[in-house]
């Protein structure tokens, strides 16, 4: 869903590199890796987020609370939805 999101973002001109340069750069850097959390679970706990009506965000901070990972991002209502969002 990010590396979608990113795709997104990069086609708006809203980030200067494509996903897979982000990942990678991000992988590189700071050991991150892709996870395989069920999908569905994901969609289940995304219907719950009605914070917001963006898709996108919805399924990202809902990847996040699955176990309660750490979401990195500058969004303001992520930030103030999300308890473990930061930026």
């Amino acid at each position: 869903m990010v590396k979608l999101e990113l795709q997104y973002l990069y086609d708006k001109k809203r980030v200067n590199a494509p996903p897979n340069q982000v990942l990678n750069s991000l992988q590189q850097v700071l050991h991150l890796k892709i996870c395989h959390k069920n999908w569905l679970d994901v969609v289940n706990v995304a219907l719950t987020c009605n914070f917001t009506r963006d898709a996108f965000d919805r399924l990202i901070v809902a990847h996040a609370m699955l176990d309660n990972s750490i979401l990195i991002s500058k969004d303001e209502k992520l930030t103030e939805h999300y308890k473990n969002c930061v930026w």
